[in-house]
């Protein structure tokens, strides 16, 4: 049994195998698989790495997992962090453009 978790990878417009978006560089979505140790009641304990040692415990009930059951879930869940990342992005772009636009005086 494997647990599965997708991520983003930018590459660069030089790589044909990534989807080329207008920005100039590219992304590929790429999902890893996690071998399950061992199913608890609770959760999977996972293998993290192929050749490193080091496990990872894994909720069967949290809203944000690490890693999901199905491909489906994982791409959902890649998905929900991206849009929290460009809510705190647009955020943070925000801030800084009202910082640029006060006048150059110091409050004390």
């Amino acid at each position: 049994m494997n647990l599965y978790r997708c991520t983003a990878i930018k590459g660069g417009h030089w790589d044909d195998h990534y989807d080329v978006g207008s920005a100039g560089y590219s992304v590929k979505i790429c999902v890893s698989e996690y071998p399950v140790l061992k199913e608890t009641p609770k959760g999977y304990w996972i293998k993290l790495y192929k050749f490193i040692p080091g496990t990872k415990w894994v909720s069967k009930t949290s809203r944000r997992r690490f890693a999901y059951l199905t491909k489906d879930e994982a791409m959902t869940s890649l998905k929900a962090r991206t849009q929290r990342r460009l809510e705190i992005s647009e955020a943070t772009a925000e801030l800084c453009r009202r910082i640029l636009k006060c006048k150059s005086e110091v409050v004390q």
